[in-house]
């Protein structure tokens, strides 16, 4: 058989105390992980619980006016 390379142990285990540290920093990066999903994906998930309204179609007709009645000179400023 092989032999074993360490030694046996004497004695119990000490038991394993709960470590504050570890514990703030998962606490943190949890935090930081939901922020961050919240930051990038934060229109969508807004949209799914609230979608915007469906344009009017009396709106639609105000924009394709506006959009026919703006000047066609390629620019805004004064001649």
């Amino acid at each position: 058989m092989l032999a074993c390379i360490l030694r046996e142990m004497t004695g119990q285990p000490k038991a394993k105390r709960e470590d504050r540290t570890s514990l703030l920093v998962g606490v943190g990066m949890t935090a930081l992980l939901t922020l961050g999903v919240v930051t990038v994906f934060g229109d969508a998930i807004a949209a799914v619980f609230a979608p915007p309204p469906a344009p009017s179609p009396s709106a639609a007709s105000q924009a394709s006016t506006a959009s026919s009645t703006t000047s066609s000179d390629g620019g805004g400023g004064k001649s």
